[in-house]
């Protein structure tokens, strides 16, 4: 009986990773999204963070 209920268990967590890894991404790319501006190179010289008082 023990056995069966691994067997059953095993078998619903294949399935599940199955159909997780088999759903479509597509709404993920339909998204419009505006031109990225261009930014100015940032300047990272100066003080750092931890000599601030």
């Amino acid at each position: 009986m023990a056995v069966d209920v691994r067997i059953f268990t095993a078998a619903v967590f294949i399935l599940a990773a199955h159909s997780t890894f088999a759903q479509d991404c597509s709404y993920m790319v339909a998204i419009p999204r505006p031109e990225r501006p261009d930014f100015p190179s940032q300047n990272f010289d100066g003080i750092p963070w931890s000599r601030y008082p």
